[in-house]
């Protein structure tokens, strides 16, 4: 058997054979704990958890079956898996009422070693692959649950705008019902509530957070970089999420030719020759 660190608890009331499986499994580099019943089992648990029990059926104060018992209605992280001896409940009817009650293994005694060790072995692998299984299904779960939050954000953010842009659009609605009444007035309401509508620190927060949720970093270094304004690394996110000049234009109020002119000032303040290699550069900056 293979050397490890795992906790074995003996639970056997002949102090020889308990002695002697102790024995075997230090050898094998286990750490041992031992009792000499159920009773003596059941305190040494509720100080500390082994990797694996295995016990005795028949033993004074309280038998392998008690124990069985007790350690089935234990919480699911200190329940240890089991494996039972016998050298007078031997039929098979006695291994399937063990193996059912919570025993996840039965041998009969005299018990051979070559056996134990590959009983023992073949427990702790399959303890390992659902200790692997529960981490993964955690880390899934804490996967999914972070992936939750950030649609309850999205979400909000969304309900937010549409909430803003329902008001905005009511309120002209409500100012061209008007119009024929008081033009004047009602043309400078439209135009103060279109004003609203055109809020840039509130569409870059939108588009920020939604940018962040794909290139997360993006803006933290490229907003950094201290030769760039924050217009010119604005320019360099939209660039990232694959805008063009026309969309970067029309964002910014501004025509194609000055975003080109910001780009190529973007590019020499960052030593980068080429278009190309520019938005390489951008690519390559998370």
């Amino acid at each position: 058997m293979e050397k490890t660190h795992k906790n074995i608890l003996i639970v056997e009331d002949d102090h020889e054979l308990r002695d002697m499986i102790a024995r075997h499994l230090h050898t094998s580099g286990f750490e041992v704990w031992k009792a000499s019943n159920g009773l003596r089992a059941l305190q040494i648990l509720k100080a500390k958890t082994p990797d694996l029990i295995i016990t005795d059926w028949d033993m004074p104060e309280m038998d392998g079956i008690t124990l069985l018992r007790h350690i089935k209605e234990m919480p699911a992280d200190q329940q240890v898996p089991v494996i039972m001896l016998s050298g007078m409940m031997t039929e098979a009817k006695s291994a399937i009422y063990a193996l059912n009650l919570y025993a996840l293994d039965f041998l009969r005694k005299p018990i051979e070693i070559s056996e134990l060790n590959a009983r023992i072995s073949a427990i702790l692998r399959i303890k390992e692959a659902e200790n692997t299984l529960r981490e993964f299904y955690e880390k899934e779960k804490n996967w999914l649950k972070e992936r939750l939050e950030e649609k309850e954000k999205e979400l909000a953010q969304l309900k937010n705008m549409l909430l803003y842009r329902n008001e905005v659009v009511n309120t002209i609605k409500k100012d061209l019902d008007n119009l024929l009444f008081s033009p004047q007035a009602n043309l400078q309401n439209i135009q103060a509530a279109l004003d609203k509508q055109q809020d840039p620190n509130k569409e870059w927060r939108f588009f920020l957070f939604h940018l962040e949720k794909i290139h997360e970093g993006f803006w933290n270094k490229i907003s950094a970089l201290p030769d760039l304004s924050e217009n010119e690394a604005r320019i360099c996110a939209y660039l990232r999420a694959g805008m063009n000049n026309r969309e970067i234009a029309t964002l910014h109020n501004v025509t194609e030719s000055a975003v080109q002119k910001s780009r190529y000032r973007i590019r020499k303040k960052l030593g980068i020759e080429s278009e190309e290699f520019f938005l390489d550069y951008l690519k390559k900056l998370v």
